[in-house]
């Protein structure tokens, strides 16, 4: 995974764009990845395994998290996510951001 240079600038797929990913997306899994608010917000992250198309424009996504995540309070709080759709070469980075108490931004992801 790259950083984003400006997180707080939103990208939005079109829906052409967006159609195409989920065709080549059969297996549902992402990270999603916000950053906590002001200044110095951190940065949380998680694997979803339920990850779905809802709508092609406006670009929508549903996906499952537990009330119970460390990601939770962020997430829920966010303006903006990261939707990062994994290939089969990156089981690795699922691990990592799936593991409780890993430090999912450490190098190298």
């Amino acid at each position: 995974m790259t950083a984003t240079p400006e997180l707080s600038t939103p990208r939005t797929a079109t829906p052409d764009l967006f159609r195409s990913v989920f065709r080549r997306h059969a297996a549902g899994v992402a990270v999603i990845t916000a950053r906590g608010g002001g200044a110095g917000g951190r940065p949380v992250g998680f694997t979803a395994t339920s990850l779905n198309s809802v709508a092609a424009e406006p670009p929508l996504v549903s996906f499952g998290v537990a009330t119970s995540s460390s990601s939770w309070p962020v997430i829920a709080e966010a303006e903006h996510l990261g939707v990062h759709i994994l290939g089969d070469h990156q089981e690795e980075l699922a691990a990592t951001f799936a593991r409780s108490g890993a430090d999912r931004f450490a190098p190298p992801t």
